[in-house]
């Protein structure tokens, strides 16, 4: 299979030279260097070309997806504000504090049955 087909691809190469032989050389080399210049500096077209369907977009198709956009920021507004306003969270905000005085109540009967036994700090220090 490999030889058929190099065989076919220089069998193309060999009729292509005969009907159009390349240029070889130096001028080859000049011409592909030419070619490459050109391709780099040609300016290119900066006009886009955009569909007339969506150009002149069927305005009542915008109109409605933006409604529902609206919609939808609405009632993630109203599932916030219900959720804010359920209470849920003034009663986590009161056990906090709850639990943080009697942590307080605990640490200070820690502190005053240690100096009681005189292993709390030096009087130095508890003025």
């Amino acid at each position: 299979r490999k030889q058929e087909r190099r065989r076919a691809r220089d069998r193309e190469e060999q009729i292509l030279d005969e009907v159009a032989p390349k240029e070889t050389g130096r001028e080859a080399q000049l011409m592909k260097k030419r070619a490459q210049h050109q391709a780099r500096h040609t300016k290119q077209s900066l006009d886009v070309d955009i569909p007339d369907s969506e150009m002149y977009a069927n305005s009542t198709d915008s109109l409605n997806h933006l409604k529902r956009e609206r919609d939808t920021r609405e009632q993630r507004k109203q599932e916030y504000q219900a959720r804010r306003d359920d209470g849920s969270r003034d009663e986590r905000l009161k056990e906090h504090a709850e639990k943080e005085q009697r942590t307080i109540e605990a640490l200070k009967a820690m502190a005053e049955q240690s100096r009681a036994q005189g292993l709390g700090m030096s009087k130095k220090w508890a003025q």
